[in-house]
């Protein structure tokens, strides 16, 4: 699906997009999808008990299942709207995620730079699926809000190892999207957004959030990352 129709699909949600920031795949996936192929298929290949026209049709049969793998897994969005963002992965098969400004907590949207040190600011590696690509992009935007499975659409249940417990002090979830320009530029948007949804709170403390630059120290997050528990 392209960003354009994931977000048509989504226009009664949250109105017109605003902005659209697009990440392609990423390096990651493509060098790991080539080592596997390489591990697989150069040993069958040099394997005398392995006739060459069968080792070719399991190299190629397998770059091709490889392949298909890159691509379901890479092709994300952060669309800032009028009434909500809409991140995720737009890739066959995958869902996107809605989150709506009046489920935003006030004061917790802010820009990030240095967002690649995001796992080791919060000392967690295991997968968080409202955290989108924080391995390919630099810098984002990151705010509290309610339950990925509230926001997953279409509704369907997430997978168990991909269900996130709540990390706020409040008992709510962080999120982040990465932007393709300063984020600065994308907290304004949001401010101006939610002040012609009359959210004025939220308007407010998101117009003058400062950048937070992440240090990959634990003891950092709760000062840098509104409603992130002290260490």
């Amino acid at each position: 699906m392209s960003s354009a129709a994931a977000l048509r699909r989504h226009h009664h949600e949250v109105g017109a997009p605003l902005a659209v920031h697009r990440h392609r795949i990423g390096t990651a996936p493509i060098v790991i999808a080539i080592v596997i192929w390489v591990l697989i298929t150069i040993p069958l290949l040099l394997s005398p008990a392995t006739g060459a026209a069968v080792a070719a049709g399991i190299a190629f049969v397998l770059a091709l299942l490889l392949g298909a793998a890159v691509y379901l897994s890479g092709g994300e969005i952060l669309a800032i709207c009028e009434r909500g963002v809409v991140l995720g992965s737009v890739a066959p098969l995958r869902s996107l995620f809605v989150v709506r400004y009046d489920q935003m907590t006030p004061g917790s949207v802010v820009p990030v730079v240095r967002s690649r040190l995001f796992a080791r600011t919060l000392n967690i590696y295991s997968v968080i699926v409202s955290v989108r690509n924080v391995s390919t992009v630099t810098q984002g935007v990151y705010f509290v809000g309610p339950s990925p499975l509230q926001c997953r659409r279409p509704a369907l249940p997430l997978p168990s190892l991909a269900r996130p417990a709540p990390l706020t002090v409040d008992g709510r979830y962080i999120w982040f999207g990465g932007t393709t320009d300063v984020p600065q530029r994308t907290t304004e948007l949001i401010a101006q957004a939610a002040q012609r949804q009359g959210l004025q709170q939220l308007a407010a403390a998101t117009a003058t959030a400062p950048p937070r630059e992440l240090t990959g120290q634990r003891k950092d997050a709760a000062r840098l990352l509104p409603g992130f528990p002290p260490a």
